[in-house]
């Protein structure tokens, strides 16, 4: 299966337009291996590998891989909240 980062970005547009109250996400303990539309610091569309999420970051016109970690691990680190899975394939 091939992901579209467009997609990717419409379901982030929908969850950022919903009231803060109803603004939920998939707890760490029920994710799954495989792609997930998220709302990341630097990225809309991640692959979770069961520890953190791995995803493609531009900076300054240069692309490399990153990694950034769940929401639910607090502090300072956790700043990805997954909104929906997408899928599983090879990345």
């Amino acid at each position: 299966m091939k992901l579209d980062e467009h997609f990717a970005r419409m379901e982030m547009n929908a969850w950022h337009h919903l009231p803060y109250e109803q603004k939920t996400w998939i707890p760490i303990d029920d994710m799954k291996i495989g792609w997930y539309a998220c709302d990341g610091r630097n990225f809309n569309l991640g692959y979770w590998n069961g520890k953190v999420f791995e995803y493609e970051r531009t900076k300054w016109n240069c692309k490399f891989d990153d990694i950034e970690y769940h929401w639910d691990t607090g502090a300072p680190c956790g700043t990805v909240r997954p909104i929906k899975y997408l899928g599983d394939s090879s990345k």
